[in-house]
């Protein structure tokens, strides 16, 4: 991120991002599998940040982050 944007953009996403993750782990929310087939054959759940879609499996008491795509590339 930092790379194409101003200097500590890339923390500032990553502390935003961390925050993002941390509730949805604390959630007791119940998450659909992804709609999208790529990620759905891996039953993965999906939560969508602005641009962004945080693809994701819960297993007992662990919360595991599996990808991070760009919205736009799964169109």
């Amino acid at each position: 991120m930092e790379s194409i944007n101003t200097t500590g953009s890339g923390d500032r996403w990553l502390d935003k991002i961390e925050k993002i993750i941390f509730r949805l782990a604390a959630s007791k929310a119940k998450f659909a599998i992804c709609k999208h087939p790529s990620l759905a054959k891996f039953s993965y759940r999906c939560y969508a940040s602005k641009d962004w879609v945080i693809a994701f499996r819960v297993k007992e008491n662990e919360f595991e982050v599996c990808r991070f795509i760009l919205g736009s590339r799964l169109a």
